[in-house]
């Protein structure tokens, strides 16, 4: 995720500002001794202070000493590993109060972390009502069926599954009206865009925000992202670059049509997380090249840094398709500013994944171009 230096100068700020809250859960049904996990409910981008720490489970109480937070967080419990299988709490939100919460069972609901929680729960009783009833609903057919649903159970799936969508969507874009402040809201939308559904039109929900949400890290992080996924979300084409340069100053006009996959990797010759990326991808390259890979390195090094450019090219043997993004008009454009950024692209130009690392991409090459 792209981290610009405002962002990051916010976070170091922030942390070096925060005060100490205390967490304390009695958890009635926890095993003594065993490891519980404190850790963000959602992607660790929309984190401002990320925080992941660990406790032993003593006479069925966690405690947990953090920093506070200046934007609401939501965070789970999470046992180790047992029998193959770890649980989680529900999820709750971390402010800068401590929180003392008593429970009988780990996944039960948790209502009094932050004050809004019981005016959001009350407004949203009837549709988490009917989301309860369709996940019950899942696993009884689950236990019925395993994996092959008759079509006719399916299309009642899909069909209760879109109403409790459009039904949600209305009331929290009603609630946010009435509750331009709610940070819980914020995170709902998160949790959508990144778990669910990321091409709905978010915008008509968020615009009803009131300054203090849009001005926060979460806020801004997801809007980033949304702006991104515009352009470069899975199944996009990729936008067309008309504008790079081949290290023989020629034009040069990418054709994705040639091979069955390409990856598009974004560098420039003094990025370290960038260079040792190589050794391993030249493995790859030279594995599955010929049954159809491609791998097409666009450096953002600037007219100044041409020499280190072909220099880093040569000195790493890098055999495959090496072009110049001329003054990083294309990046900058479509605002790539974090370095390695990558995109996995079919022979129909369309992004199949993003961001993925060396490990990822040769099991999916093996599976797809054995």
């Amino acid at each position: 995720m792209k981290i610009y230096l405002t962002l990051l100068f916010t976070i170091i700020i922030s942390f070096a500002k925060a005060q100490k809250i205390t967490l304390n859960f009695k958890i009635d049904s926890i095993e003594n001794g065993s490891m519980i996990y404190l850790k963000p409910y959602l992607n660790k981008d929309y984190y401002s202070t990320i925080i992941v720490d660990s406790t032993i489970v003593k006479d069925n109480k966690i405690t947990f000493l953090i920093n506070e937070f200046s934007f609401t967080s939501p965070f789970v419990l999470e046992t180790d590993i047992i029998n193959g299988s770890f649980y989680s709490s529900r999820p709750f939100y971390l402010k800068n109060k401590s929180l003392d919460i008593k429970l009988s069972k780990l996944y039960e609901e948790i209502d009094n972390d932050i004050n809004e929680r019981s005016k959001y729960k009350k407004y949203f009783k009837n549709i988490n009502k009917e989301i309860v009833d369709y996940e019950n609903f899942l696993g009884q057919n689950f236990i019925k069926y395993q994996f092959n649903n008759p079509k006719e159970v399916n299309d009642s799936i899909d069909n209760w599954f879109r109403r409790n969508w459009k039904n949600e969507i209305d009331l929290l874009e009603q609630y946010i009206k009435e509750n331009p402040n709610s940070e819980i809201s914020l995170w709902k939308i998160i949790e959508k865009f990144e778990r669910f559904y990321k091409d709905y039109p978010y915008e008509k929900l968020y615009s009803n925000f009131d300054m203090d949400i849009k001005q926060s890290y979460p806020f801004k992080v997801l809007e980033q992202k949304i702006k991104e996924n515009k352009k470069f979300g899975l199944g996009k084409k990729f936008p067309t670059i008309d504008n790079l340069i081949a290290l023989d100053g020629k034009k040069y006009r990418s054709d994705y049509a040639k091979n069955k996959y390409t990856l598009i990797d974004f560098w420039f010759s003094s990025c370290k997380p960038c260079l040792i990326t190589f050794p391993k991808l030249k493995e790859i390259y030279s594995q599955y090249h010929d049954k159809g890979f491609e791998i097409e390195a666009i450096s953002v090094d600037r007219d100044k840094y041409i020499k280190n450019w072909k220099n880093t090219i040569i000195k790493y043997n890098l055999s495959w398709i090496n072009v110049l993004d001329d003054e990083k008009k294309f990046s900058e454009t479509n605002e790539i500013n974090s370095f390695p950024t990558n995109f996995l692209i079919n022979e129909k130009g369309e992004i199949i994944m993003k961001n993925i690392d060396s490990k990822q991409l040769e099991i999916f090459l093996k599976e797809q171009l054995q």
